[in-house]
């Protein structure tokens, strides 16, 4: 199955750290700022509002455009163009993101992870991660099998890390193929099986969602 490929920031390690997230995010707020998109990254694929007028950008988020409320919440997160405010940006992600900016909820869910802004909710994270994941984003993909893999006890579940990692190598996500085979090597021929079928079971329903 061929998707669109995420190539933005390809990784030494296969298991990201929050730096390299950040680093990540923090191109996608330059091209912001700067005009225009990297045009070959799934942050891409979101219309992202480009302006140099930012009271035009804030009007439009205002006034409930949730591609002008995610650049907002960028502008708002880095300082670029407005005075930093991080907990202001929180504000405008969760509106970016629950108008279905897939982007935003990425965003978010890479917040609650590190407890950056937020008090650290590793469930919150893995919220945000899906919601951005059934709309076919591997990014959003590759970091649930890597939360589910070394989340912590709580979340952790390799059969959902094996299945979520196969979805990110099918659009050639970095380090995902690497990482699924760590996986792999946890589980017994069963729970293999199952994994290969939720996998499937999974992207019927990214299809179907975003048809």
């Amino acid at each position: 199955m061929n998707r669109a490929k995420s190539n933005f920031g390809k990784r030494r390690s296969h298991l990201p750290r929050e730096s390299d997230l950040v680093f990540r995010l923090l191109l996608l707020v330059i091209t912001l700022i700067f005009g225009g998109y990297a045009p070959t990254d799934s942050f891409s694929q979101e219309t992202v509002v480009v302006s140099d007028d930012t009271a035009q950008i804030k009007k439009l988020a205002e006034s409930g455009d949730a591609q002008a409320q995610f650049s907002y919440a960028l502008m708002l997160d880095e300082g670029r163009g407005v005075a930093m405010d991080k907990s202001e940006a929180i504000t405008w992600f969760q509106k970016a993101a629950e108008g279905g900016i897939p982007a935003a909820c990425l965003y978010l869910g890479i917040k609650y992870e590190f407890g950056n802004t937020v008090e650290q909710n590793i469930f919150q994270a893995i919220k945000w991660y899906k919601k951005a994941a059934f709309q076919d984003w591997p990014d959003a993909q590759f970091h649930l099998g890597r939360v589910f893999l070394e989340g912590g006890n709580d979340v952790i579940d390799y059969v959902q890390s094996y299945a979520w990692l196969g979805l990110a190598e099918e659009a050639d996500y970095p380090g995902a193929g690497e990482t699924k085979e760590k996986v792999k090597a946890l589980l017994s021929a069963h729970d293999i099986s199952r994994a290969e079928e939720l996998q499937a079971k999974l992207r019927l329903q990214i299809l179907r969602t975003s048809k």
